[in-house]
């Protein structure tokens, strides 16, 4: 964990683990499962002291007076207090690839107050990425829809939907609006804060790819190689009213 609030507990997700339980090892299975992983026991226990290792460089930056027991405390908190069905009050998803902050309610009306708030579109949601070439609009805004090979989503276009590509699409449109907020160059490429509210499946991943700059290390959206997506979950706003 790197952060907590009144409202939340934030941890660091790391790149190419789920989220959620699925087919494949999720990031819920480690925190709260260990003893289910089917990750090596070295592996595992590297990942759990690299968290631990935050979480008391975050007190000590704090001012706060925590040991390493604390955090075993914290994760017997929300086992004990939060199902497995209830994804131990998990408050946002996100792609296996990409790396950052997950979000955990402290308590039942905290979560409940989230879902109808993100309901009503009233939590805006922040990220990073790094891209080869700036994007030359800050508003990308056309609707996806779920591609028929299940793994990509298609960005609807005009060329797209006027093409013999449109049989391609699976599913109703979804609208979507990805805005970049800043832009910074770095290394030759840029670094893009972005915005989103709702968010759907690969959103800014694919916005970004019709816009020529997908995001480095993105193979399944143009890049040609294969590491670390370079997108970070950073930080949420609630709104207190939409």
């Amino acid at each position: 964990m790197i952060y907590q609030n009144a409202h939340c507990f934030f941890f660091r997700k790391p790149h190419d683990l789920a989220s959620t339980r699925g087919k494949q090892e999720s990031f819920l299975d480690l925190l709260f499962e260990q003893e289910k992983s089917e990750i090596r026991a070295s592996d595992l226990a590297s990942i759990h002291q690299g968290i631990k290792e935050e979480f008391l460089a975050h007190c000590a930056a704090h001012d706060i007076d925590e040991s390493e027991q604390s955090y075993e405390e914290l994760i017997d908190q929300l086992k004990n207090t939060f199902t497995k069905e209830q994804e131990y009050w998990l408050l946002n998803r996100l792609d296996t690839p990409t790396g950052g902050l997950l979000y955990f309610a402290k308590t039942p009306e905290i979560y409940a107050s989230w879902k109808d708030r993100q309901k009503a579109g009233a939590i805006d949601k922040y990220y990073l990425a790094v891209v080869e070439k700036e994007p030359s609009q800050t508003q990308l805004s056309l609707d996806l829809a779920h591609h028929s090979n299940g793994k990509t989503m298609l960005v609807l276009d005009e060329v797209l939907m006027s093409g013999r590509r449109k049989q391609k699409i699976k599913g109703k449109p979804l609208s979507a609006l990805t805005t970049i907020i800043e832009s910074k160059p770095f290394q030759n490429k840029f670094i893009l804060t972005i915005h989103i509210n709702k968010g759907r499946r690969h959103q800014i991943r694919a916005h970004l790819a019709q816009a020529w700059s997908p995001i480095v290390w993105d193979s399944l959206y143009g890049s040609s190689i294969d590491w670390p997506l370079q997108l970070f979950s950073v930080w949420c706003s609630i709104l207190s009213s939409k």
